[in-house]
């Protein structure tokens, strides 16, 4: 029993951490852009306007609330970005650990992590330290889940499994709806504390009260038995992440990811994006409570929903249970963003609690399923890595909408994740039902998916509901072969399909400094450049349709050798005994610079591989450009022993870290393991 109530508190507190910022986001901006010099003025002016019903308003008032309606939507969207990738870090790091210290100790130490992290965030004094708060933070987040539900699952194997995965599924929406409660209650008895720009640091503050049980979780709660056996049967160390990305296990984490990815999608993709609409009205109309009320009427039907999960999943069968629950939630937030209004009482609230009860099934669900894909001694790494790798695809998702939005664009969209369709309307964007509705609204669409054959099945579902004269901008980094047989049978059809490949990281995309590499016929590039201005800085227009992908082909190539180049000149620099930052600063002084250098020569040398860009996703790339090559007879020895180096590196199971480990292909051990 010990076990169970630490598991449901363990990540009941992790619901509550996780709801924080989206019930305190505007709060937390608004009062932090507030304080600082620069802002305080128009920020000033922009707050009385938005609580004031005098009229007119002058041109400068107006541009100052218009510009805080923006940033306040530009930083959600980043806290929300944050919490994805720490969570999905901390999922891959703390699974890890689980499998290899144990589940408690990974569990109790992932408690103290977003407990500690969240209270510190009472002292940040800029929102960009915010952001970088809850990434950190968020981490324990991720941690918590992989290993409360391996223990769980072992500790009870005697009780009713759909019961077990229920009640871990509940504990996080429990903890959301415990949040809205407290927060709305101390509002109403002590006035001070309402939460407003003026009064949310006391929030941080309530974050860090499941400390007490993460002391109590590593003094008092035992060890998974079945955990402890394997561990003394073991012939050798256990490598947890790399048995489960490589077969025969790759196949299940592959799947686990999938199906992760929808629930986590949709959530922050669509369902969150709530939040802040009902706390912007809630600021129009004074009614401050009107986010906590919301999230509130959500959490009790997710608290629901997720207790249901296991059981339904049960009763209907998994895959009838995971369609139903897909196709309802999409139908329902359609609903919910297109005809209601947070203005409305009950008649929105009520919506909101189907949603919530309906969206969240998944989470009985999951914590039923991913357990049984993996062995006892890879299950807490690989529940990890199942579930929280979506947050990677949703934090780029949310990274990506508002400079469309800000651009005077509608944007409509659409994902299979309901985290991603929550994040994306968080930002500023508009819901799809489907692909289908995609097609009705937009003559311009554009596709970000990870490879070329998750493109040709989104073009088959799409094509039957496409018109001319659409036009298809695909940034996808794929096979220009394809690309071209797809855009000579569309165009058929009268629907142009352009490539726009991305030369550039996430934060250099948000920020609208990334470089476009567009092949596109002039006709489809007339049509979609100021689409394309809207996404980056520069647009460099390199040939017909295919060529910004082969363009992007070459690009890589080079950008990873350049890497490569760099590694081996920093791991001769160290043999030699040479002082390793100053190798670093000569090299960016003289002929020998790269930009990789100033992006990647601090981590190389730091040892800190925190994934910008995965390595494994570069050694994809790096296959694409020698398959083609091997097409055109084209022989590229230096790629082809870039390739071995990137699968050396991958071999060794850290295919997860950032593409700067490629360093560790010189390490002498690794180099000792290869022969």
């Amino acid at each position: 029993m010990l076990v169970l109530i630490a598991a449901f508190l363990g990540w009941m507190f992790a619901g509550w951490e996780m709801s924080l910022l989206p019930l305190s986001a505007r709060s937390v901006t608004i009062g932090l852009l507030q304080q600082q010099e620069e802002n305080a003025d128009w920020v000033t002016t922009a707050r009385q306007s938005l609580t004031s019903d005098d009229a007119p308003a002058s041109d400068e008032t107006i541009q100052a609330k218009e510009r805080l309606k923006r940033l306040v939507a530009e930083w959600f969207a980043r806290y929300i970005a944050a919490f994805l990738l720490g969570a999905a870090v901390g999922g891959w790091i703390f699974g890890w650990l689980g499998d290899r210290a144990g589940r408690v100790r990974a569990m109790g130490i992932s408690i103290l992590w977003y407990s500690i992290f969240t209270g510190l965030s009472y002292f940040v004094a800029t929102p960009l330290q915010m952001c970088v708060m809850r990434f950190v933070a968020c981490m324990g987040i991720g941690g918590m889940w992989p290993s409360g539900v391996a223990l769980v699952s072992e500790a009870w194997e005697d009780v009713s499994r759909p019961t077990l995965a229920g009640l871990i599924g509940t504990s996080a929406n429990v903890g959301i709806a415990l949040l809205s409660i407290v927060v709305k209650q101390i509002g109403v008895l002590w006035p001070a504390l309402e939460l407003t720009p003026d009064s949310w640091r006391w929030m941080m503050l309530l974050g860090a009260m499941p400390m007490v049980l993460g002391v109590f979780v590593l003094a008092a709660v035992p060890e998974s038995t079945r955990w402890l056996a394997g561990q003394n049967a073991a012939q050798k160390p256990a490598a947890p992440l790399a048995e489960v990305l490589r077969p025969p296990l790759l196949k299940s984490t592959l799947s686990g990811i999938a199906l992760g990815t929808v629930p986590l999608l949709g959530a922050w993709g669509s369902q969150k994006w709530i939040l802040p609409w009902a706390g912007q009205v809630g600021a129009d109309i004074g009614q401050e409570s009107l986010k906590a009320d919301t999230q509130t009427w959500w959490a009790v039907g997710a608290a629901i929903g997720s207790l249901c999960g296991g059981w339904l999943a049960t009763i209907f069968g998994r895959r009838t249970t995971y369609f139903l629950v897909s196709l309802l939630s999409l139908v329902l937030a359609q609903v919910i963003f297109s005809f209601l209004d947070p203005t409305q009482g009950t008649g929105f609230l009520f919506p909101v609690f189907v949603l919530g009860l309906i969206a969240t099934v998944y989470f009985g669900w999951l914590p039923l399923f991913l357990p049984e894909l993996f062995p006892t001694r890879v299950r807490a790494t690989g529940s990890g890595v199942s579930f929280n790798s979506g947050r990677i695809l949703s934090a780029v998702v949310v990274m990506t909408i508002p400079g469309f939005v800000q651009a005077g664009f509608t944007v409509w969209g659409f994902d299979s994740s309901s985290q991603a369709m929550h994040d994306f309307t968080a930002a500023g964007g508009r819901a799809a039902a489907d692909l289908h509705e995609v097609a009705a609204v937009a003559r311009r669409i554009v596709l970000c998916l990870p490879n070329a054959d998750i493109v040709d099945d989104v073009l088959n579902h799409l094509r039957p509901s496409l018109v001319s004269p659409t036009v298809l901008i695909d940034t996808t980094t794929g096979d220009p072969r394809r690309t071209r047989q797809s855009a000579e049978s569309l165009v058929a059809d009268g629907i142009l399909l352009t490539d726009a490949t991305v030369l550039g990281s996430s934060v250099v995309t948000r920020e609208g400094q990334a470089v476009l590499m567009v092949g596109a016929d002039p006709e489809a590039l007339k049509a979609v450049h100021p689409i394309l201005q809207a996404i980056a800085g520069t647009v460099h227009h390199v040939g017909p349709v295919g060529s910004g992908q082969e363009m992007k082909l070459v690009a890589n190539l080079v950008l990873g050798l350049n890497r490569a180049v760099l590694a081996e000149g920093l791991h001769f620099a160290d043999r030699l005994g040479l002082d390793l930052p100053a190798v670093l600063g000569v090299l960016k002084s003289g002929a020998a610079y790269s930009a990789v250098m100033d992006a990647k020569g601090q981590k190389m040398i730091d040892g800190e591989f925190s994934a910008q860009a995965r390595l494994s996703q570069h050694l994809k790339d790096v296959r694409l450009i020698l398959n083609r090559a091997q097409d055109l007879n084209a022989g590229l020895p230096l790629s082809e022993l870039h390739r071995q180096l990137l699968e050396r590196v991958e071999a060794a199971g850290e295919g997860q870290l950032d593409n700067s480990a490629i360093i560790r292909a010189w390490d002498q051990r690794s180099l000792d393991d290869q022969t």
